[in-house]
This record gives C-alpha cells, sequence and structure tokens, in this order.
C-alpha cells in the first residue's frame, strides 16, 4: 500500500470525527507521525534549496565592480557553484535519527 492509499485510509477512518477525544490505532498513529517527520525534512531540504536559488537568482551577484577592484569578480564567478553544491551536500549529511528514538514515545 502506498503512503497516499494509507493516508487516504486513515482519514476515512478518522476524519469525520468530531469529538475533542477519541482513539487511533497505533499503526496508524506512527504512519502519522513518520509522515510529520518526513515532512519536517522535506521543508529543511526546500529551504536550503531556496537560499542557494535565491543567491544565483539576485541580479546584483552578476555585476561587477570595476572602479573599487583591482581585478573585477563577480560573486556568482567567486562561488563558482559551491553555495548549489553545500545545498545539495548538506542531503547526504543531515542527520536523520531513528524515528522509533526520536518520534515514537518510549516502548512503542
Amino acid at each position: 500500500m502506498t503512503n497516499k492509499e494509507n493516508l487516504r485510509i486513515i482519514t476515512n477512518k478518522y476524519g469525520s470525527i468530531k469529538s475533542d477525544s477519541f482513539r487511533i490505532k497505533t499503526k496508524d498513529f506512527d504512519f502519522l507521525m513518520i509522515q510529520a517527520y518526513k515532512t519536517r525534512l522535506f521543508q529543511e531540504e526546500n529551504q536550503r534549496y531556496k537560499q542557494a536559488l535565491e543567491f544565483y537568482a539576485d541580479k546584483d551577484n552578476y555585476e561587477v565592480d570595476v572602479i573599487n577592484q583591482w581585478e573585477p569578480v563577480r560573486p556568482v564567478v567567486k562561488d563558482n557553484g559551491e553555495k548549489a553544491r553545500q545545498a545539495l551536500e548538506d542531503d547526504n549529511n543531515v542527520l536523520k535519527p531513528s524515528l522509533t528514538k526520536e518520534i515514537l514515545p518510549e516502548g512503542e
């Protein structure tokens, strides 16, 4: 079963409950917690990519100060793609703690 199908099943099971308190199966709760964790990782990844793209999209980083510099260098040329490589490299270095230790309660 795909994540999308599982989420649809859980939504159908619990989506119409209008009570402040109800019971949810541990399996369903665990699935939702894992999805929340993955969402947070994707948001952090998206933020790193956005920051790198903003640097390369900034027109000022392509301008050259020919008056105040002996050898004019564009910031983008000086960067030589380092910001992009760093954003991509961070994906491999993100600490992904064990879901059972970080997200799920002890003993679950």
